[in-house]
């Protein structure tokens, strides 16, 4: 029990009691009505609440009506170093009379884990406790009133870097293998971030392999590279759920997918109806581990019912039902029974608890059916993930036609994890330069189920297991131009082995299965580049078990080469893609406007127009095709930026317009190829210029056009369909106004807000730790040109400018401002003052960099420019008016 006595607050346990269930309080009330006896629920604030000088919590409301919980030991001013400090984020007990919070401790903290936590409000902008628990699967202890946080004022703004840190889980999935985007190789990570030089890093489980984060205008950017396998990854990512996930795409060596980063420990959906909780599991989900092994959920009003099978729901190789029941937050207790007639005669106890809508961790512990329950704990925990249906259906996505010679739906229970076998014959023409040829593929990075010939002609398998990737190697070399039958058998507890022409060539242990794929079969390649098959494969043929070469008996799958065609001349070819051409995207810095074009003609037209090539958008037809139509361009007489309408034939011209022409053709209609095309539209004040800018953005990026979202631009409309392109990251555009970051020459790096008719400025030179500079302006009535003073190395060491700025309209490099100094005075180093009165002048070039100053920069600025803060010139009249006084000034 906890009392109020601060004394009883040492022991950690008593510590994590008192602080982490008042700044919860906080956090919870505000997502949904109090009690009839609780507090009015517009009480909750966001903002910081302070314990005396024992800890603090900084609160703040999310969109989803959620709130995020940082919690600290010590003051903001103070924390206490490496004191206990967590995130945490709130959400309703199931009778919603009182609140929870999930909590994770940072890397910085004292106490590494997780916990769960009790809260009440006891008055306005003043937070209590009723328990804690430091664990997620402990009692919660009980505890008597006790530390009171007050609110003590706002939040200030901080940088997203300051929140990266910690551990996630990142999953990923591709999505241009399967129809319909159906999710395919999915895998999930659990990964530690530490905070350094801008960005947080980790390393993959496992490896040496460095992941980052890194905070730009429009979210995070997550980046891995694996040098060894010639791996890389890089996604966009926008914070979800308050920050708690991170969503987006991504592009890597093997394909483009999707992935989500969420922190640990906490879950990442938003607050809700727990019946549409429950109805939205409705469906099938994955384990992906291996891929085949599935549950069907049915979502009911209790909880829902569930079937678990593998592979096949018509030909399973188990069968199981069960039910489940809401338990805890998000948990749900399950009993479930093996069908008579299937694996394995068992029943068991199974813990569902969901993380993300499409994420649920699951745990089981299993005994014979008409046995009592053991009361053993549950094993393991291990993840399954929604799907869509599609996943199950032997199909392949239209996406693959072309890019490999040969792409087979994958089946269901072939290629098993724990046993199966390859046979392929074929004849081996090798050209060029040396590469691996692979023969049959499935799977991708961390996945790899591969069998190839090398770079000096011997027959190899790679499969990656478990624990560690699993390489076969012969030692013979298979003859060119010469028939071969090849064989790559498997089982889990024995070996892996090769056989060529009837012979073993290659052996290795097996101690644990391959990782499992549910990707399509390749025929002749793999999803890795650069290795094609130089031949002819005749078939390629699959069992789920393992076979003895010399006894083998009928696959369950014999893919076969295309057959030939009447000529004689080879296989069947492919059928062919429509020709497509890519639609890029142009801006122009001093017009603030984008335009597009498809040939060279007009690439060049735009270029010489002074537009920068930003990169492609989409691929577009160049001829009509089905459930397609065309897409035309305008282009705005006065603002200049382009227009885009589709239309059988030519729309209307828009008023104040003229047409350029029909840039291609455009499908009407989602496909699992295509992505969707959107338009923005944005007006930018510039008051320099004072002009209004007006643009359209284009985009098939749901980042880039949440970015530009951010930027000023407006909802997005949908405009048609056209084939990915990977799109280059959205940047803001830089107006025509003062306030910003600006760039000078050299090592100068200067910062500028506006208020009023008045302008300061805050520059260094190098890093932001060597000498800080400060000036304040007087805007003249053009709006082009400010004049003022400026002061260096505030203190005793001061020097003192008078600055001209001039906004230059005409740069060819954007927005600029041309800044004339003049010294006035500068300190000796024996204490005197020298007041120059024949200064040259110096210029320097600013260029604008960003309309944003980044968190530190705009702290420092704010500082300078708030009411009371000692201007430059004043601080200039009151140094003069000292050194003289002291007889310490000197004219020169």
């Amino acid at each position: 029990m906890l009392s109020n006595n601060k004394s009883h607050f040492i022991s950690v346990e008593k510590y994590f009691t008192f602080i982490l269930f008042s700044c919860a309080v906080l956090c919870l009330s505000g997502l949904f009505p109090l009690t009839a006896q609780a507090q009015p629920q517009d009480l909750l604030n966001p903002g910081i609440y302070q314990w005396e000088d024992f800890s603090y919590c900084e609160v703040k409301k999310q969109d989803n009506g959620s709130f995020y919980l940082l919690l600290r030991q010590g003051t903001p001013e103070a924390p206490t170093p490496k004191g206990f400090a967590f995130y945490g984020r709130l959400v309703p007990d199931a009778d919603q009379t009182r609140y929870s919070v999930s909590w994770q401790a940072l890397p910085s903290s004292c106490c590494p884990g997780r916990g769960r936590a009790e809260i009440e409000l006891v008055e306005q902008d003043k937070l209590s406790f009723v328990s804690l628990a430091p664990s997620s699967d402990r009692p919660a202890w009980s505890v008597k009133s006790g530390a009171v946080f007050v609110r003590t004022g706002d939040l200030k703004e901080t940088s997203l870097l300051k929140y990266l840190a910690g551990s996630w889980n990142v999953s990923w999935w591709y999505t241009d293998l399967l129809p319909g985007n159906t999710p395919a190789d999915p895998g999930s990570q659990k990964i530690s971030f530490q905070v350094a030089d801008e960005k947080a890093t980790g390393v993959w489980p496992g490896t040496a392999n460095p992941i980052s984060l890194t905070p730009s205008e429009k979210g995070i950017a997550l980046a891995y590279k694996d040098g060894k396998n010639g791996y890389e990854l890089t996604a966009s990512l926008l914070p979800e759920a308050g920050g708690l996930s991170l969503n987006g795409s991504f592009y890597s060596t093997l394909g483009r997918g999707r992935m989500v980063l969420v922190r640990n420990g906490l879950p990442a959906n938003p607050p809700g109806n727990r019946g549409e909780i429950v109805g939205g599991l409705s469906g099938t989900w994955v384990d992906p581990r291996t891929g085949n092994d599935f549950f069907r959920l049915k979502g009911t009003i209790k909880g829902f019912d569930f079937t678990a099978y593998g592979g096949s729901r018509n030909n399973p190789r188990y069968l199981t039902k069960g039910r489940a029941r809401p338990d805890e937050a998000d948990t749900f207790q399950a009993f479930a029974k093996d069908v008579k007639g299937h694996c394995c005669g068992n029943q068991g106890r199974m813990i569902f608890k969901l993380l993300t809508p499409t994420r649920m961790e699951v745990k089981a512990v299993w005994w014979p059916q008409g046995t009592p329950d053991p009361q053993t704990e549950p094993g393991s925990p291990y993840i399954i993930e929604k799907i869509s249906a599609s996943t199950e259906k032997a199909t392949v996505a239209t996406s693959t036609r072309g890019r490999w010679p040969v792409v087979t739906p994958r089946r269901p229970g072939l290629l098993p994890q724990d046993q199966g076998a390859v046979k392929a014959i074929f004849s081996y023409s090798p050209q060029g330069a040396a590469k691996d040829h692979t023969i049959f593929s499935q799977g991708g990075y961390l996945r790899d189920f591969d069998f190839f010939i090398d770079t000096k002609d011997k027959l190899a398998a790679r499969i990656a297991c478990q624990d560690q990737e699993l390489t076969l190697r012969s030692q013979t070399r298979v003859t060119p131009e010469k028939e071969h039958q090849a064989w790559l058998v498997y089982q889990v507890g024995k070996s892996a082995s090769l056989y060529l022409d009837g012979k073993k060539v290659a052996e290795k242990p097996m101690p644990t299965p391959w990782l499992g794929s549910n990707s399509p079969y390749i025929m002749g390649a793999s999803r890795w580049p650069q290795r094609s098959f130089d031949g002819k494969i005749t078939s390629v043929s699959l069992w789920p078990t393992f076979q003895d070469p010399l006894l083998a008996m009928e696959p369950a799958l014999t893919i076969d080469a295309p057959q030939a065609d009447e000529t004689g001349q080879g296989g069947n070819p492919p059928e062919k893609a429509p020709e497509t051409v890519q639609l890029v995207r142009f801006w122009n810095p001093t017009r603030l406007i984008h335009a597009y074009a498809v040939n060279e003609q007009e690439i060049t037209a735009l270029q010489n127009e002074g537009f920068v090539k930003t990169g492609p958008v989409g691929r577009i037809l160049t001829s009509p095709h089905k459930d397609a139509t065309g897409l035309w361009a305008f282009t705005h007489r006065s603002q200049g930026y382009t227009i885009l309408l589709t239309g059988d034939e030519a729309p209307a011209t828009p008023k104040d317009c003229d047409r350029l022409g029909r840039l291609g053709y455009v499908w009407t209609q989602a496909a699992p190829e295509n992505t969707q095309l959107f338009g923005l539209q944005a007006s930018f004040s510039e008051p320099v210029r004072r002009i209004k800018s007006e643009d359209l953005f284009y985009t098939t990026s749901r980042e880039n056009a949440a970015a530009a979202r951010e930027a000023g631009y407006g909802p997005r409309k949908e405009v048609a369909f056209v084939l990915p392109e990977r799109e280059t990251p959205y940047k803001n555009p830089l107006l025509y106004d003062w306030s910003g970051a600006y760039r000078g020459e050299g090592w100068g790096r200067f910062f500028i807000s506006q208020k009023g008719n008045e302008l300061y400025m805050f520059w260094y030179y190098g890093g932001i730790s060597g000498p800080h500079y400060f000036g304040r302006y007087t805007l003249g009535p053009d709006n082009r040109t400010a004049e003022g003073i400026a002061v260096g190395r505030p203190g005793s060491k001061a020097s003192y400018y008078r600055h001209r700025l001039v906004f230059d309209l005409e740069s060819e490099k954007g927005p600029s401002i041309r800044l004339t100094a003049w010294r006035m005075a500068a300190p000796l180093d024996d204490g005197r003052l020298v007041l120059l009165n024949k200064s040259k002048a110096s210029q320097t070039l600013m260029i604008k960099t960003s309309q944003k100053i980044p968190a530190r920069e705009e702290s420092i600025l704010a500082r300078q420019s708030a009411p009371g803060a000692v201007s430059p010139a004043k601080a200039y009249e009151q140094a003069v008016q000292k050194a003289r006084q002291e007889n310490r000034l000197e004219h020169r």
